[in-house]
C-alpha cells in the first residue's frame, strides 16, 4: 500500500511539473517528430506514436463539435501544422519498417487485415475511396472555404472597422466596446488568413500519404522478390496488407482533422454563443413542417413493395413522435397558462413589453395570426414599431376576461360578455346592445348578440366577432399608449434603418440634436396619433429648426406644421369641409400667461376649476358635433392638448398653421371666456 501511494505521488509530481513548464513538452514533442525522421523506431513504440495521433485527432474533431466560437480556439491554425508534421515523421517511420522488416506494429498490421478483409482487391478499392473522399471532399472544400472566407474578411475589414467608428460617434458604444470589437475583427481576419494557410499543409499531408502508399507497394515488391527471394504473389499480398494499414493509420487522422478543421471554417456563430450540437438542435426545430414531411415520405416509401416496411416505418416514426409530444406539451402548458416559474437559462432582465391575459374561452386558434396582422397594420399606418405580444392564458376565472400589460403593469381590463358574439365600435341607432365606455377617454363600445350582430352587418356596420374582438380591444390600446413602445432603442433602430437610404440626414440630424430629444419629439407626435412613417421628413424638419429652437415643445410644433398633409389627409380622406371648434384668445391668453418653464420641462398652471370650465365647453361642442376639430394657435395647442387627452382622446387639436391657407373650414363653434365670466365662476 505505501509503494501505490508512493508512486502516486510521484505521477502527481511529474504531472504538475509537466503542467508548469508546458513550453519544454511543446518543444519535446516537435523534436520526437524530427527524430522520428531520422531514427529507426521499435514495433512497439511506433504503436504508441499511432494511438497518441488517432488519440489527438479525435480530441481535436470533439473540440470543435463543442465550441461556441471559432476564435475560442484560436491557435487551430498552429495545431494543424504540428499535426501534420507529426504525421508525416510517423509515416516515414512506419514505411522504413514495411520496407525493412516487413513489420510495422500491430496497429499498421490490424489496419491492413482490416480493410483487405480476405480480399486484396477489395480492400485496394475500399482504401482508394477513402482517400479520394478525404483528398477531394473533405481537404478540398475545406481549403475552398477558408481560402473564400480569408478574402472576404480582408475586403470587409474596412467596413466593419468604419461601423464600429459610426456606432462609437453616434455613442451606441463606448471606447472599451470599440476596442473589443476592433480586436475581434482583426482577430477574426488573422485567423481566416492562418487557416487560409494552414490547409495548404493539410492538403499536402494528404498528398504525400498517397505517394508514400504507392512507394511502399512498389518498393516493397521489389525489395521483397529481388533482395529476399519472395515469391512475387507472396510480396503483393504481404506489402500490399502493410501498406495499406500504414497509409490507413495516416489518412484516418488527417481525415479527422480535416473534418475539425472544415467545422471550424464553416460555423457562423449565431445571436447565442452555442455548440454545433445546440444550435443544429434549435434551429432544425424550427421547421417541424419539414420533418413531418420527412416522416410522411418515409411512410409512403414503406408501402411500396419491395421496400423494408419495418425499417422506414421505424424512422418515420422516431422523426414524428418526439415532434407529436413536444407540441402536445406546447399547447397543454399554453392553456394551463403562465403560472409556472421559468427555467434557469430563460430568465433576462427587462420587462415584457406587452402581455395579453386572458380566460381560456377566449383564446382561439386564429389570435396569434390575427394579433401578427394588426400590429403590421399599426406600422404601416403610424410607422411604430411594435413588440410581439406574449399571451397568457389562465383559467383561473371562470368569467370571460381581458387584461392588457404593458412593461408589466395593467393599462386595461374588461369583462365580456358570454352571449357578446360580435363587437361594435361606439354606438349605432337601431342596434340594441351592452354599452361600455372605455378608460382613457378611447370612446364606447357595445356588445351584441348574434342577431344584434348580424343586423348590424346588414345595416352596413363595422362589427367583428370571434378573435377579431380581442385584436380590436389591443388595438385601440395599442394605439392610446403608443408612445410607450418608443424609446432610445427604438429611434435608434429607426435611424439605422434611415441611413441606409439618407445617410448623410441621420449624420447631419445626430450632430444636431441628441438622440433624447429625437425620441422626445416622435414620443409626442404618435401620443397624439400622427405618423411617423415620413422619416425623411421629420428629421429633415429637426435638422432645419435644431439651431434656432432649443424647446422640444416647439420643435413637435413645427414638425406637425411640416406634416400637415399627412395629417389632414388621416382626419379628411374625403377632401371636405373640415368641422372646426375655434378657441378664443380669452382661453388661449389665459394658457400662455399660465405657462411655466423649469428644469422637468414645460408645463401650463391652470387652475383646477378653469380647466374645468373649458373641458365642459369643449365637451359641450363636441356632443354637438360629433367628429369636431379643435383648432387653436401653435404655441398653445399642447396645453390644450394636454387638458383635454384624458376624457377626449379621440377629439382632435390642431393649430392654425397646420390647417395652412388652402384647406377647406367650416367653423361650427367657438368658445372663449372673458374676464366677467371667468369671475363670475370664480364666485
Amino acid at each position: 500500500m505505501n509503494i501505490r501511494l508512493v508512486k502516486r505521488a510521484t505521477l502527481q509530481q511529474w504531472l504538475s511539473a509537466c503542467a508548469e513548464r508546458q513550453d519544454i513538452v511543446l518543444a519535446t514533442v516537435l523534436m520526437i517528430a524530427i527524430v522520428m525522421m531520422l531514427l529507426p523506431l521499435p514495433t512497439w513504440m511506433v504503436d504508441m506514436l499511432i494511438t497518441v495521433n488517432l488519440m489527438f485527432s479525435v480530441i481535436l474533431l470533439l473540440v470543435a463539435t463543442y465550441l461556441n466560437d471559432p476564435l475560442d480556439l484560436s491557435v487551430f491554425p498552429s495545431l494543424l501544422l504540428i499535426t501534420a508534421l507529426y504525421r508525416l515523421s510517423l509515416t516515414i517511420s512506419t514505411a522504413r519498417l514495411v520496407l525493412l522488416q516487413h513489420n510495422a506494429g500491430q496497429i499498421v498490421d490490424a489496419f491492413g487485415r482490416f480493410v483487405v478483409g480476405g480480399n486484396l482487391t477489395v480492400g485496394v478499392v475500399v482504401f482508394a475511396i477513402i482517400t479520394i473522399v478525404q483528398f477531394i471532399v473533405i481537404t478540398k472544400g475545406t481549403e475552398r472555404v477558408a481560402e473564400v472566407s480569408a478574402r472576404f474578411s480582408l475586403d470587409g475589414m474596412p467596413g466593419k472597422q468604419m461601423s464600429i467608428d459610426g456606432d462609437l460617434r453616434a455613442g451606441v458604444i463606448d471606447a472599451d466596446q470599440a476596442r473589443h470589437l476592433r480586436q475581434h475583427v482583426q482577430r477574426e481576419s488573422r485567423f481566416l488568413g492562418a487557416m487560409d494557410g494552414a490547409m495548404k499543409f493539410v492538403k499536402g499531408d494528404t498528398i504525400a500519404g498517397i505517394i508514400v502508399v504507392l512507394v511502399n507497394i512498389i518498393g516493397g515488391i521489389i525489395i521483397a522478390v529481388v533482395q529476399y527471394g519472395m515469391p512475387l504473389d507472396e510480396a503483393v499480398h504481404t506489402y500490399s496488407v502493410l501498406s495499406i494499414g500504414d497509409g490507413l493509420c495516416g489518412q484516418i487522422p488527417s481525415l479527422l482533422i480535416s473534418l475539425s478543421a472544415g467545422i471550424i471554417v464553416t460555423r457562423v456563430p449565431g445571436e447565442k454563443r452555442q455548440n454545433l450540437s445546440s444550435e443544429l438542435s434549435s434551429q432544425i426545430a424550427r421547421q417541424p413542417q419539414a420533418l413531418l414531411l420527412t416522416a410522411l415520405v418515409l411512410l409512403l416509401l414503406a408501402c411500396i413493395p419491395g421496400f423494408p416496411f419495418v425499417t422506414l416505418a421505424f424512422y418515420a416514426a422516431l422523426l414524428a413522435l418526439p415532434l407529436l409530444v413536444l407540441k402536445r406539451k406546447k399547447i397543454n402548458g399554453s392553456v394551463e397558462g403562465a403560472g409556472n416559474m421559468p427555467e434557469r437559462g430563460s430568465m433576462t432582465p427587462g420587462a415584457c413589453p406587452l402581455r395579453l391575459r386572458l380566460t381560456p374561452a377566449l383564446h382561439t386558434p386564429d389570435l396569434v395570426r390575427d394579433i401578427d396582422a394588426m400590429r403590421w397594420r399599426l406600422f404601416e399606418s403610424y410607422g411604430v414599431p411594435l413588440p410581439e405580444a406574449n399571451i397568457e392564458v389562465s383559467a383561473a376565472e371562470s368569467t370571460h376576461r381581458l387584461s392588457i400589460l404593458l412593461y408589466q403593469e395593467p393599462v386595461f381590463s374588461l369583462s365580456i360578455p358570454p352571449d357578446a358574439h360580435f363587437l361594435l365600435q361606439g354606438e349605432a341607432p337601431g342596434i340594441e346592445g351592452e354599452s361600455q365606455t372605455l378608460p382613457g377617454g378611447m370612446g364606447k363600445i357595445s356588445w351584441l348578440s348574434q342577431t344584434m350582430g348580424e343586423k348590424a352587418q346588414e345595416l352596413g356596420f363595422a362589427v367583428v366577432c370571434g378573435a377579431q374582438r380581442i385584436t380590436t380591444m389591443l388595438e385601440c390600446v395599442l394605439v392610446r399608449h403608443m408612445a410607450e413602445f418608443i424609446g432610445v432603442q427604438e429611434t435608434r433602430y429607426l435611424m439605422d434603418a434611415m441611413e441606409k437610404r439618407y445617410s448623410e440626414l441621420v449624420k447631419e440630424l445626430q450632430r444636431q440634436l441628441p438622440i433624447s430629444k429625437v425620441t422626445e419629439t416622435l414620443q409626442r407626435l404618435v401620443s397624439e396619433q400622427v405618423s411617423i412613417r415620413d422619416l425623411r421628413l421629420i428629421f429633415g424638419t429637426l435638422i432645419d429648426w435644431a439651431a434656432r429652437e432649443k424647446d422640444a415643445l416647439m420643435l413637435t410644433e413645427y414638425v406637425r406644421i411640416a406634416l400637415r398633409r399627412h395629417i389632414l389627409h388621416r382626419l379628411n380622406p374625403d377632401a371636405k369641409a373640415l368641422p372646426v371648434l375655434r378657441i378664443g384668445e380669452g382661453i388661449e391668453n389665459m394658457i400662455r400667461e399660465s405657462i411655466r418653464q423649469t428644469a422637468m420641462g414645460t408645463y401650463a398652471e391652470i387652475s383646477p376649476r378653469h380647466r374645468s370650465l373649458i373641458l365642459q365647453l369643449i365637451e359641450q361642442a363636441v356632443e354637438k358635433t360629433p367628429r369636431l376639430l379643435i383648432v387653436t394657435s401653435v404655441d398653445t395647442r399642447r396645453f390644450l392638448r394636454k387638458m383635454t387627452e384624458t376624457t377626449l382622446f379621440s377629439v382632435p387639436v390642431l393649430s392654425w398653421q397646420e390647417l395652412g391657407e388652402s384647406s377647406l373650414i367650416q367653423v361650427i363653434d367657438s368658445i372663449d371666456l372673458s374676464e366677467e365670466a371667468l369671475a363670475e365662476h370664480d364666485e
